[in-house]
């Protein structure tokens, strides 16, 4: 899957000094303003240059000014100020097109524009220095006292309004786009914090950068798209690729936004799908971090570690989750599974006990209880729990096959075959039902009903040791030996050490050379 070799965190922090460095360096010979761009462009220049261009003026440098002059006429109709750079910043507030070009005296908050956007990760950006004393010191135009609380005054805002709408940058520097978003995790966590929030201010910036919440939005859309095939798909080849493609999609998000819990937990889900632990763990444990209240969470760690073996830490975290959300049903059950796992049947049954008293049509829950009180040899009971798990989910295969065999140890046959019958009406290749119910007509002296359903269960899994070693069985008491023999041996290939296997394999062969001869 992506991302499983993960960036050096200290190596990351590294380079970003070495930017600082660089730009503090360039600019320790004057008094330097700065610029963030997204991009390296081909020139810096104003929107009000870049929309004449996107028009196709032909000479779009020379004809600035003038359009700048139409635009504030008509803009002085819908203000009262008369300033004309006051209304040239208000409109360049409010996303109009003017000559301004937006600089900044704090070289982190140009850092931030460098590396923000909506495809902000997909090109390099660039620090722009200029020279305040410089070739441009004419067009630059500082705001007179503005209030901290505006953009302008959050984002220690300063102007350079060049003739022909184009400057050209004194110095510049190169912010690689693979260390964009780790520039933008550092800045956020500055005193002050350096974000979105900060920089913009306003509702009006909120509205501003709509277009990058809403590009992240669309790649975690795809991502949940993505999983939901892989989690449809049969194919394995093609299971895995729309995991990779989920997968690709929560980093894509991660990068653009790391404190996103839900793509982290996402991720998780999808690396715990194709079965790769260590990396759904990780990102789980992120969620927690980011979210330490999301019952959910626990829930999703505490399932691999289950997986993984890690009894101890499973159990740990369905115990958190169920602090959390007293009423987790799943946690309940999912923690009966690990205690049924360690033997601890008590404990089992006590936590399937609060999922079914907490959900009570939890057919799963009943099922699995009647496993444990099966454990235990409570037969009555275990057999009113599959009932109950098989009136809640007719359809569920396995506890009819649960409650044959507890019928079966019982010696209930005939409901026993009742029990593997429906269960192999269900799933007519369920190979364990027709062993089951071939052993139980065995018992009962219906030897030919036994044969069939053993040759079924071998069809169906051929690497059913207790099959052969019933069907040999069944070819030595009609001495049909050479059939014994092969039954016999392929038993003994699957399961070598057992000890009743291997007797009728010599009885098997006794009767091939003659020295055998069965009686009733």
């Amino acid at each position: 899957m992506s991302e499983k070799n993960h960036a050096n965190p200290q190596n990351e922090q590294n380079r970003i000094y070495e930017i600082i460095h660089q730009i503090n360096k360039k600019s320790e010979d004057g008094d330097y303003i700065f610029r963030g761009e997204p991009e390296c462009y081909e020139k810096v220049s104003s929107t009000l240059y870049r929309q004449l261009e996107k028009a196709r003026v032909e000479s779009p440098g020379d004809m600035v000014e003038n359009v700048q002059s139409s635009e504030l006429e008509e803009a002085s109709k819908f203000t009262k100020k008369m300033d004309e750079f006051e209304i040239l910043s208000d409109l360049q507030h409010f996303g109009g097109k003017t000559n301004l070009i937006d600089f900044t005296t704090d070289l982190h908050i140009a850092l931030f524009f460098a590396c923000y956007g909506p495809d902000s990760l997909e090109e390099d950006g660039r620090v722009i220095l200029q020279d305040k004393n410089g070739a441009a010191k004419d067009w630059i135009r500082e705001p007179c006292n503005p209030d901290p609380d505006s953009r302008v005054g959050a984002q220690k805002s300063i102007f350079v309004r060049p003739p022909e709408g184009v400057v050209v940058p004194d110095k510049k520097v190169v912010i690689p786009k693979d260390l964009k978003q780790p520039i933008l995790t550092f800045l956020a966590r500055q005193e002050p914090p350096i974000s979105p929030e900060s920089v913009y201010h306003d509702l009006q910036g909120s509205i501003s950068s709509q277009e990058i919440r809403w590009k992240t939005y669309a790649i975690y859309s795809s991502g949940d798209d993505w999983q939901r095939k892989g989690d449809e798909a049969e194919n394995p080849d093609e299971k895995r690729e729309y995991y990779q493609k989920a997968a690709d999609c929560f980093t894509e998000v991660i990068k653009r936004q790391p404190d996103n819990f839900g793509a982290y937990l996402n991720r998780g889900k999808v690396h715990a799908s194709n079965g790769e632990n260590a990396l759904a763990i990780d990102d789980y444990t992120r969620a927690i971090t980011l979210k330490p209240d999301f019952a959910d969470a626990y829930l999703n760690r505490g399932e691999i570690h289950a997986s993984n073996g890690e009894n101890a830490l499973a159990i740990d975290d369905y115990t958190r989750a169920i602090t959390l959300k007293p009423d987790f049903a799943d946690a309940y059950y999912n923690l009966g599974i690990v205690h049924a796992c360690n033997g601890e049947n008590d404990l089992a049954i006590s936590a399937y006990t609060d999922a079914i008293t907490l959900k009570p049509d939890f057919a799963d829950a009943y099922n699995n209880r009647g496993l444990v009180r099966k454990e235990k040899g409570n037969f009555d009971d275990a057999i009113a729990d599959y009932t109950q798990s098989i009136e809640l989910s007719p359809d569920s295969v396995g506890e009819y096959y649960n409650r044959g065999v507890v019928y079966e140890e019982k010696g209930e046959d005939d409901k026993a075959i009742a029990d593997y019958t429906k269960a192999i009406d269900l799933k007519p290749d369920f190979a364990d039902a027709y062993s089951q119910r071939g052993t139980v007509y065995w018992k009962k002296n219906e030897i030919d009903n036994a044969i069939n359903d053993f040759d079924k269960a071998i069809k169906l899994n051929p690497n059913d040791a207790q099959a052969y070693h019933n069907r040999g069985l069944a070819a030595l008491v009609n001495e049909k030996f050479e059939e014994a023999f092969v039954c016999l041996s392929r038993a003994l290939e699957l399961n070598p050490d057992n000890a009743s296997t291997r007797r009728l394999s010599e009885l098997a062969v006794q009767g091939l050379q003659g020295c055998l001869k069965i009686t009733d």
